[in-house]
């Protein structure tokens, strides 16, 4: 029974949640520099929570693989990696924007995202072993519009919580579609 129940919440508050402010979220997410790097493919849900200064929470799934930053220009390739990442999302800070009066303005701002996220390997490079955790503090450019498509590049430091504890830069390439449209006009 309890095998039913815990997919069961995660999943309840995606359903229960009405459509606006919600997206899907896609993209790449990885980490960069020392010998071994991870690349990986992602996919995720972002849902509206406006609970003080943290304005979205997201929950994404990452599917790649250990990329051997030594031995050629492109990476070869070793072992499996697959995570799932829980995220809290400050609001964003518009910089500027692009669009003449009464057309459709491309916002350009930043935003914070905490994030942590549980991983599960086959033949890890890496001395935490085949299962560790990380934490991670991602600032972000933001680009889109209301209700519209945005595309964001986050990048900041991730740390992988297991023995030894060690810190990476962490690159994400995320785009965000929104579930549901407000309606403008009369």
């Amino acid at each position: 029974m309890r095998r039913i129940i815990a997919p069961m919440l995660l999943v309840f508050p995606v359903l229960s949640a009405p459509l606006a402010g919600q997206a899907l979220s896609f993209g790449f997410a990885g980490t960069l520099g020392g010998d071994w790097s991870i690349e990986a493919g992602e996919f995720g849900v972002v849902l509206p929570v406006g609970v003080g200064p943290l304005r979205n929470v997201s929950g994404s799934v990452r599917a790649g693989w250990f990329g051997d930053n030594r031995t050629s220009i492109i990476s070869h390739q070793r072992g499996f990696v697959s995570a799932f990442a829980l995220g809290l999302r400050s609001g964003t800070i518009e910089v500027f924007d692009v669009g003449g009066e009464g057309q459709s303005t491309t916002r350009i701002g930043f935003d914070v995202t905490l994030e942590a996220a549980g991983y599960l390997t086959a033949r890890s490079p890496f001395p935490e072993g085949d299962r560790w955790m990380s934490a991670a503090v991602l600032p972000a450019v933001r680009i889109g519009q209301d209700d519209a498509m945005h595309f964001a590049i986050l990048l900041g430091p991730v740390w992988f919580l297991g023995h030894p504890t060690e810190a990476h830069p962490f690159l994400g390439l995320r785009i965000e579609l929104p579930l549901a449209h407000t309606r403008g006009g009369p």
